[in-house]
């Protein structure tokens, strides 16, 4: 053998283990993109799993339940209106303002609007809709408040402290 066959000789040998090299550092490489993809597709099921689980808390948070701060905000509101004059002023002018400006016509001519355009629908269901609105929709309210006097208070609370009593006993 020559040199030059030895060279060549020792060039391929050095090429076959580099080549050999490569060929393991290639799949070392492959085995941990492998294993790269299984754990992604465990993260992507743990987070498929919280979403299901954030929409099932959303549904189970919305509507479903009494609106408790709706009715203790009309709670306050009435009894700011019961025992503030000033603020019971302010609400009575607000519903004769209201009252006074035609709002059973402005109601009217936006259900006839709506309905309109639905075709087939019912042509006296707007009047329906409109003779269900008091010409005073505060006036009601006015009226217990104005019926419903101290004495009819303390009666009240008498009978439901005799009634109580009774089922304890």
């Amino acid at each position: 053998m020559t040199a030059i066959q030895r060279t060549v000789q020792g060039l391929k040998t050095t090429a076959q283990r580099r080549d050999g090299r490569a060929v393991r550092e290639l799949a070392r490489a492959a085995a941990a993109l492998a294993e790269q993809q299984k754990e992604i597709g465990k993260q992507r099921a743990a987070l498929l799993e919280l979403q299901r689980e954030l929409a099932e808390l959303k549904t189970a948070r919305s509507g479903r339940g009494f609106p408790w701060g709706l009715l203790l905000l009309a709670g306050g509101a009435y009894t700011l209106y019961r025992t503030n004059p000033a603020v019971r002023n302010q609400v009575q002018e607000l519903a004769q303002k209201v009252g006074s400006s035609d709002i059973t016509s402005q109601v009217k001519s936006a259900v006839q609007t709506t309905l309109g355009g639905a075709g087939n629908a019912d042509q006296a269901a707007p009047q329906r809709v409109v003779d269900g609105v008091p010409e005073r929709p505060l006036a009601v309210i006015e009226q217990v408040a104005h019926d419903l006097t101290a004495d009819d208070v303390a009666h009240a609370r008498e009978a439901g402290q005799r009634d109580g009593s009774a089922e304890l006993s």
